[in-house]
Order: C-alpha cells, then sequence, then structure tokens
C-alpha cells in the first residue's frame, strides 16, 4: 500500500501514508493495510497469542531531517496528526483498528464502523469522535461508496450525454448492441452520469452488470469481474464454502441450463473448492480462455432474457485479464441487447475508437454559468456573496467535483452566516483552502512527477500562468533537464502550454493544482522563491513590472519585504485607476492597507497609509457614487494621518475628499467650509496642482450656496490655471478632471446670472474638453451638464438626447450613479415634451428614492423641482403641493441656495393654479424675485418676474405687471432665443 515506516518505537512503528509520496487514496491505504496486518499477527504461529493495536489519524504535517540533517537519522513529521495517531492506537482494544472522525470521513462508505463515541486523548484539548474499523464495506462501485445514502447534487449541464446515452440504450435494446466510452479528467462527473441513467431506466426491465476497476487491484486477474459475480450471487462473509458453490450454481442457471459445463470455471474464478465437479485439466492459458468464453457467455445469455446494462468503471486501473475480457466483450456485444459504458481517465488508450457501435463521449469542464448552477444547488438556492462566488468559480476551473467539494467547504467553514434567502460573510474572505476530500488527490498528481515537482512548486510561485523565460532565470536544472521537467508536466496534463520556449508560457490546468503545488511548499522556502522572483522581475523584467506592478507587489508581500511591497500595491492601484479598472484598484489599495496595519506604528509607516486612503476614497466614488461610506471611512482616516506624517499635499486632497463628499450629501455649508481650507492650503503652498483644485471646490460650493458671483471668479480662475499637460492627470486621482468640472459649473452660473448663450458655449467646452482627455468620468459630467442646461432653457427634446447619451455612457462604463442621474433627466424632459406616461414619473419619483436612499441628496434635491412641474403638468394639485412644500423646506435645511429661487417660484405656480390662493401665490413670488437680487441670478429672477407679472395681468394690474417685467428683461444683452426671453417680450407687448 506504499506506507513509509519512519519510526520504529519499541514494539511500535510510526507509519506514514502520503509520503514521501502521495496517492489519492493514502486514507483507504492506511485502513487497508491496518486490517491487513491486524488479521495477519493474530494468525501468527506462537507460544504467546499476539495481536496488534492501529491508530490512524489525517492532517497536515512537516516532514524533514532531525538530527541537524544527519541522513542516517529518521526523517520525522511535526504537527498534531502523529500525536493524535499514537494516542488512538493507546486507545484501540488488541486486534483492532482506531480511526478518527476526519479520516472516516475521508473514507467513507469504503469500510463499516463501530462508533466508539467522543473519546478524551491524553494532551488534546478536545474531546475526538472516535471509531472502530470493522470491516471492508461491500459497495458496487468508488462512487457509491463515496456518497452512500446521502442525497446527490441535481445534475447540472449534462443533459446532451445523458439523452445521448438514452439514445444508445434504446438502440441496444432492439438486439444492436452499443459501446459508449465516457472520458474526461477526475471529477469531471463521469460516474455522475452512469448514476443518473441508472436513474432514467430503473423501472425498465433489465439486467445490470457493474464492474469497478480498484488502483490496488491492477494486476490481480479479473478482480472487477470476481467482485461483481460474488455481488449478483449474494455471497455474504459467514457463507461456508459450500453454501457458496450452492448461491454460485444458482446465479448460472438464470443464463445456462447444465450449469456442470462451467461451474468448475466459475469455482476456480471465485476461488471455491471443485471437489463436487469432475477435473478441469487444462493449461493455465487454456483455462483463462475458457473461463473468459464463460463469462461472455453468462452476460450474452442474460441479454436473451431481458436487456443488460454493463458499466466498467475507471478502466485507466484495469488488470490484463480483464481487458482481455473486454476485448471479447466488446468484440461479440454487437448482435445483443447490451449496452456497455466504460468510463475512464485520459492516461488510458481505448482500442475500439472508430467502430460503428461505438461512441466517444468525452466531458468537458462547465461553463461559468453553468458553475453558477451548481453552486446554487449546492447551497439550495441561497445566494453566495459575489467575492465567495467569484473565488469559487476561479478555483474550480469548471470540474464539477471540485465546484461541489469547495462550495460545502466555504459553507462549512464558518466565514459565512446563513440570513434565510442568502450567505453574508462575517469577516474579510480569505484566500479559499483545497477542500480535504480534495488534498490527497492533487497532491497525488503531482507526487507521480516526483523528479520535477519543483519545476511545478517554483510556477505555482510565480502563479497560475508563469512564462518560461522567467522560470528559467529561477530553475536550478540546465537548460536541458528544464525542457524535459517542462515537456513531462505537460504531458500529464498538469500544464497547458502556449507557443514554444523561450516565448512559452505556461498555465496550470487546474487553479487547485497550483494551490496544492504551493501548499507542498514549507512557508521558509516559499518566503525564499517569492523573493528569488522579486529580485528577478525588477532586474530582468522591468516593463512588465511596469505595466503589472501587481506581480511585484504580491511577490514582495509573500517574501516579507512588507514596506516595499506596499509601495507597489500603491502603484498597481493607481495604475488600474487610470485604466477606470475601478473594482481592482480598491483591491490594491485594501491590499496594501491591510498590510501597513501589520507595522509597527511610525511616521513613514503613516505616510504610506495615507496615500493609500486618499486613493481608496477617491476609487469608490465611481463603483459605488460620491457618498459612498467606504470614502468617507478613507478621507477621514486620512485626515487623522496627516497629523501623524506632518503632511500638507495629502491633508489638502482628504479636505478635497471630505468637500466632495458633503457636497453630494447636501451638506452644502460643510462642503464650503472644506473647500475654503483647501484654498487656504493652495495659497500657502503656491501649487498650481492644489490652486486649480482648490478654486474650483471653492467655486462649486459656492455656486451650490447661490453665491453666484463669487462661484464664477473662483470657477474661471481655475480654468485659466489648467494647463492639460500639467494637470490633465488629475482625473485619475479626483476622479473628476478639473477643467472638465470648473467648465461645467461656471456654465450653470453664467445661465444663473443672466448669461444663456455664454453657458451654453461653456457646456460646448466642458464637453470637447472631456473628449481631448479621453476619460468617461468626466464625459458623463460633462453631459450630465448639457442636460441640466437644455432643461434650464425648456428644451426639453435636446436634453433627452443628451440624458440618453449619458445613459449609454454610463451603463457601457458600470457607473451606476450616472445611469440613475441620466434615467431622472430623460423621464423629465419625456413629460415635459408632453409624451409622458405615469412610468415616466414613476421613474422620476425611483430616481429621487434612490438617491435619497443612497445618501446623495444634492442630486436628489435638484430633481425635486421636476417632480413639482410633473404634478402640474398632469394636473395633480395636491401632490404638487406636498411637493413643491417638502423641496423648499430641504433647500433651506441644507443651505442650497442656487435652488431657492425655483423653489419659491414653483411653489407660487402652484398656488396661483389653485381657486382663491393668489395672495398666498404672489407671496412667494415676491420672495422669490428678492432671493434672486440677492444672488445676483438675472436667469431665475426672470422667471419669478415674468410668473408674478402673468398673476397681476390675469388680475388686471396691468401698469405694475409692466413696471416689474421690463426692467428685467432690458437687463440681457443675449439670449434671445430661450423661451423665457421670447415669453416675457410677447407678455410685455400685449401690456404695453
Amino acid at each position: 500500500y506504499d506506507g513509509h515506516v519512519a519510526q520504529y518505537l519499541g514494539d511500535g512503528l510510526m507509519v506514514y501514508f502520503g509520503w514521501p509520496k502521495a496517492h489519492e487514496d493514502d486514507v483507504v491505504r492506511a485502513i487497508r493495510a491496518g486490517l491487513e496486518i491486524t488479521e495477519a499477527v493474530s494468525k501468527l504461529a506462537s507460544s504467546t497469542p499476539l495481536r496488534t493495536r492501529v491508530g490512524i489519524h489525517t492532517g497536515l504535517v512537516v516532514v524533514g531531517e532531525t538530527g541537524q540533517g544527519d541522513a542516517s537519522v529518521p526523517k520525522a513529521a511535526v504537527g498534531e496528526t502523529p500525536n493524535i495517531a499514537a494516542r488512538l492506537q493507546a486507545l484501540a482494544e488488541p486486534g483492532s483498528v482506531v480511526v478518527s472522525e476526519r479520516t472516516r470521513l475521508l473514507a467513507e462508505g469504503l469500510f463499516d464502523y463501530a462508533d466508539l463515541g467522543a473519546q478524551a486523548l491524553k494532551g488534546i484539548s478536545e474531546t475526538m469522535h472516535v471509531f472502530r474499523i470493522v470491516r471492508a464495506s461491500a459497495t458496487e462501485s468508488r462512487f457509491d461508496a463515496a456518497h452512500g445514502e446521502a442525497t446527490l447534487t441535481p445534475l447540472v449541464a449534462r443533459e446532451e450525454e445523458v439523452e445521448l446515452l438514452l439514445r444508445r440504450w434504446a438502440q441496444a435494446k432492439t438486439g444492436e448492441g452499443q459501446v459508449v466510452l465516457l472520458s474526461g479528467e477526475p471529477g469531471i462527473g463521469k460516474s455522475r452520469i452512469t448514476q443518473v441513467l441508472r436513474e432514467r431506466i430503473a423501472a425498465e426491465p433489465h439486467t445490470r452488470f457493474r464492474f469497478q476497476c480498484s488502483p490496488f487491484h491492477t494486476h490481480s486477474a479479473l478482480h472487477p469481474v470476481i467482485e461483481q459475480f460474488e455481488r449478483n450471487a449474494g455471497f455474504a462473509r459467514e457463507d461456508t464454502p459450500e453454501q457458496k458453490l450452492d448461491k454460485m450454481e444458482a446465479l448460472l442457471r438464470v443464463a445456462v441450463a447444465d450449469v456442470r459445463t462451467v461451474a468448475p470455471l466459475f469455482a476456480a474464478l471465485l476461488s471455491l473448492p471443485a471437489e463436487r465437479y469432475p477435473g478441469l485439466n487444462l493449461s493455465p492459458q487454456k483455462q483463462k480462455e475458457k473461463t473468459l468464453e464463460a463469462v461472455s457467455a453468462q452476460i450474452e445469455a442474460q441479454s436473451a432474457k431481458q436487456p443488460v446494462l454493463m458499466l466498467l468503471e475507471d478502466s485507466h486501473w484495469v488488470d490484463p485479464t480483464t481487458q482481455e475480457a473486454l476485448e471479447l466483450s466488446v468484440s461479440r456485444l454487437a448482435q445483443h441487447r447490451i449496452l456497455l459504458v466504460i468510463t475512464y481517465r485520459s492516461e488510458y488508450v481505448a482500442p475500439w475508437v472508430g467502430q460503428s457501435n461505438v461512441t466517444s463521449l468525452i466531458l468537458s469542464r462547465l461553463s461559468r454559468r453553468q458553475v453558477g448552477e451548481l453552486v446554487a444547488k449546492v447551497t439550495a438556492g441561497k445566494a453566495l456573496p459575489p467575492e465567495v462566488l467569484e473565488q469559487i468559480l476561479a478555483h474550480t476551473d469548471g470540474v464539477p467535483l471540485f465546484v461541489e467539494e469547495l462550495t460545502k467547504a466555504t459553507l462549512e467553514s464558518g466565514l459565512l452566516r446563513d440570513t434565510g434567502d442568502q450567505y453574508t460573510l462575517q469577516a474579510p474572505l480569505p484566500a479559499l483552502a483545497i477542500p480535504t476530500t480534495l488534498r490527497d488527490s492533487l497532491l497525488a498528481r503531482l507526487d507521480r512527477l516526483a523528479p520535477i515537482r519543483e519545476i511545478a512548486q517554483i510556477g505555482a510561485c510565480i502563479g497560475r500562468e508563469f512564462s518560461y523565460e522567467l522560470l528559467a532565470a529561477l530553475s536550478p536544472f540546465s537548460a536541458t533537464k528544464l525542457d524535459e521537467a517542462l515537456e513531462q508536466l505537460t504531458r500529464t496534463g498538469l500544464v497547458f502550454k502556449r507557443g514554444a520556449p523561450p516565448d512559452a508560457i505556461y498555465i496550470f490546468k487546474h487553479a487547485l493544482v497550483q494551490d496544492a503545488a504551493y501548499d507542498s511548499l514549507l512557508k521558509s522556502k516559499r518566503a525564499q522563491l517569492h523573493a528569488q522572483i522579486a529580485q528577478v522581475l525588477e532586474k530582468d523584467f522591468s516593463d512588465q513590472v511596469a505595466n503589472e506592478p501587481e506581480l511585484l507587489a504580491r511577490h514582495l508581500t509573500q517574501a516579507g519585504v512588507t514596506k516595499r511591497a506596499i509601495r507597489y500595491w500603491h502603484l498597481a492601484a493607481k495604475r488600474a485607476g487610470e485604466r477606470l479598472a475601478y473594482a481592482e484598484a480598491i483591491a490594491y489599495f485594501r491590499r496594501g492597507i491591510e498590510l501597513a496595519g501589520t507595522l509597527p506604528d511610525a511616521p513613514d509607516v503613516a505616510a504610506l497609509e495615507l496615500g493609500l486612503q486618499l486613493g481608496l476614497g477617491y476609487a469608490f466614488i465611481p463603483t459605488k457614487g460620491y457618498t459612498a461610506p467606504e470614502s468617507l471611512l478613507a478621507f477621514t482616516r486620512a485626515q487623522a494621518l496627516c497629523q501623524q506624517a506632518g503632511e500638507t499635499g495629502p491633508l489638502f486632497d482628504a479636505l478635497m475628499g471630505l468637500s466632495t463628499f458633503n457636497l453630494v450629501r447636501g451638506e452644502v455649508r460643510s462642503a464650503h467650509e472644506f473647500a475654503v481650507r483647501c484654498v487656504v492650503l493652495a495659497e500657502r503652498s503656491g501649487s498650481s496642482d492644489m490652486l486649480v483644485e482648490g478654486h474650483r471646490a471653492r467655486g462649486l460650493t459656492a455656486h451650490r450656496l447661490g453665491q453666484f458671483g463669487s462661484a464664477r471668479i473662483d470657477l474661471e480662475k481655475s480654468i485659466a490655471l489648467y494647463d492639460v499637460a500639467v494637470h490633465g492627470g488629475h482625473a485619475s486621482l479626483y476622479v473628476d478632471d478639473p477643467k472638465v468640472d470648473a467648465l461645467t459649473w461656471l456654465a450653470l452660473t453664467l445661465w444663473a446670472l443672466g448669461y444663456p448663450d455664454q453657458a451654453l458655449r461653456c457646456c460646448a467646452q466642458a464637453e470637447a474638453a472631456a473628449r481631448e482627455i479621453s476619460y468617461p468620468y468626466s464625459q458623463c459630467f460633462a453631459l450630465t451638464a448639457a442636460c441640466i442646461m437644455h432643461e434650464f432653457r425648456r428644451e426639453p427634446e435636446t436634453s433627452e438626447k443628451y440624458a440618453d447619451a449619458l445613459m449609454a455612457l454610463a451603463a457601457d462604463q458600470g457607473f451606476p450613479f450616472w445611469t440613475m442621474l441620466g434615467e431622472a433627466y430623460r423621464s423629465h424632459a419625456v413629460i415635459e415634451q408632453g409624451n409622458g406616461e405615469s412610468q415616466e414619473l414613476v421613474q422620476l419619483q425611483g430616481a429621487i428614492d434612490s438617491l435619497r436612499v443612497a445618501g446623495a441628496l444634492d442630486p436628489a434635491l435638484s430633481f425635486h423641482p421636476f417632480l413639482v412641474q410633473a404634478h402640474l403638468r398632469w394636473g395633480d394639485m395636491h401632490a404638487a403641493l406636498l411637493s413643491s412644500q417638502e423641496g423648499l423646506r430641504l433647500v433651506r435645511q441644507h443651505s442650497q441656495g442656487w435652488l431657492e429661487v425655483l423653489s419659491l417660484r414653483l411653489l407660487g405656480d402652484v398656488l396661483a393654479h389653485a381657486n382663491g390662493a393668489d395672495i398666498e401665490a404672489e407671496k412667494y413670488y415676491r420672495e422669490s424675485i428678492e432671493v434672486a437680487r440677492r444672488q445676483e441670478a438675472k436667469s431665475l429672477e426672470l422667471q419669478a418676474a415674468l410668473a408674478l407679472a402673468r398673476l397681476w395681468s390675469r388680475q388686471g394690474k396691468r401698469k405694475s405687471a409692466l413696471e416689474l417685467l421690463a426692467p428685467v428683461y432690458e437687463w440681457f444683452t443675449e439670449g434671445y432665443d430661450t423661451l423665457d426671453l421670447q415669453e416675457a417680450k410677447r407678455l410685455l407687448d400685449t401690456l404695453a
């Protein structure tokens, strides 16, 4: 069984299974060896009866030299596993084998157990559940043994394969015997498909023969055949030889009239005494031929009575004589009602491919969607957190067994909390560990390649994908030996090769194979290899490091070179942000922050974390909006770190972030205060970078306060200072390009101040600037400004076009915040054109509610007037009144001065439409005009004056209306094509 006798301990032995060479069934090998040892010792002739006790436990250990590397000293396994095994051995009764719960689970179904309950073991803090092995169980197949009575996960994405098998079964039932060669890598689902086939035809009359090949019997002649006939005959352990012969004859009579002609052959095959039959008197070769003939004849005779399903499983372990029997059956079954399904792995070569009644079926891996379906089956439909599902997808590579086992291991890990209809993470997600149920299988595949395992381990340290050039720089082997090793790795299917050396790229076939190779290294050796990889990357692969700094960051992290690793994680995050890969940028920033948290407090560590926190705060804005709580946490932490690090520039960035956050949340005064501090810092430093951003921030917050004059001064300063060659990279740091942003806000400011044509040109300049830098987030900002501008100009058709463009760009780039805004602008534009239905109003209200829930009160409030206008258009006066009153209250509560004039005027409009409310309407119109004059907001004053002039005109106060409206209209020097000025002119002509 390939166990390694590691130590002699007085009258005992310490035996390792899985070292120095792993097998996929080391647990089974250990238990079988234990059972055979206890049985063999009990049969030894001795004056004193001899008995043995065996204890078996399974776990990870470190095996290494003791005695300072003296080869004569036994290699010791370090860890708790040997200690527990020794305690189990002491617990065992003489002549018995005792195993731990973990060992029993890994050999589930293959043995019968006696439950010894929870036991206290010396030196072990917790009690352990212990079992005594009674005997090997009588199971038909490895698959049945592994799953027992457990409910199987429903089959996913194998309908076509099952249907093909059913079609071949239908053909076989008509007398056209069929062979299906079902092949694929371990865990791909071969046995599961045959299980489904058995279930689908269970109600049909048929006979089934199931032959299970075994890795323990690859040289045991006809072992699968013997096991199958013993099962069919119903042999029991307590049967006498005579009883077994009787059962054998009863089985043979089902298909053969005169059993005495074949009974001697089957008695010899089943190792039963054959005294009741005449001697065979045959040579060994002739006896084998007749036995194979009798076996085939027995199956064929059964098929004459009813169709036969033959399953030969795991034929990659078939013994030579069973292979001969198989070839005989395949050559004869074409005329019989037999379907033969042969399952095997890729290393087995089936010689019947191409024959007319032979179908080859190679199982492929599952797609991402199909893996998701299988995960949902395992979790009973409960959704996993996206990051957990992504790790399962990445690690399992579409192999169903890997998917099931890794999902189950994750559910049992304690990482997740069941909330009813989904699972949520209870803590940050670590890398998913290889399930114990798969570890032996994966290590066995590596250990079959012991001479070249080191190459696989170096490759695993590099990553899932590694280049020949980098591997050669790290390999201790000569070029010739390295080429041979890689060729062997490729032949075994553990890695795929793309291209030819020295330009070849190698990829581990499974992420879990890479994990197994990586885990088989000691931590000290891993750190050493990662340090070497980092050194080679910096020296010989500088171009690659420049493009993908996260590669070097990962290796420096694993090598324990923490501060340099943090710097490269920061660089990787910045590169990702420049490519608009914000999810990756966030992950890299967080990785750097996590590493910084492992270092002792010091000014240089604070400086490292400071840059990361600032980057993280800004990286959340495109993906979660300006009011992401994570951004606030990051900016607040950065502000605190500035005091530790004594940094001015980073403090400016932190204050900018806090200003933006507060602005969008509707806390305009706080936002303005932060912006004022930014300008002070900028003027003190003289930095053009800071001045451009500071004046922009102060200008836009002044605009929101309704201080349009000072807003114009700051925004024009920011634009004048801007140089694309110097400041064009600001977009990747502050999310918005300062020129595009400043032009946008300046456009809105100019319109408010009474310069509609200049405002429109400013919008066009913002669009052009955004196109020049090709930065999608700024392009969204410019399109939004155009939507607002044409809404202000009362040009809904044009506004709708810009809204459509905004939604298309936001959807393409994955910017949910801008998508919400685009939907709201479009809904209002459609309503204003008179084309709207109730769904547009629902969408508009939904956008406002979503923004408020997200904490983005500023944009939510900017849409409130649209809601009032929609209710007015559809004559819902009650809803219009409630909306206008609520809007005015919120505008004043949150110092949204730029909306105060509009909110007052709209409330006046609502009241002017109500019966008997003219006095109240006039009051709000007058107040609206007064606020507009204080703000120097001529466009807003014109709208309010026009509304009040209409009210007075309707009341017959024509002179008052003329005296109110004429001076406002005459102030304007541009924008005569706008509806506001055109309507004012018509009313003035009428009044005159």
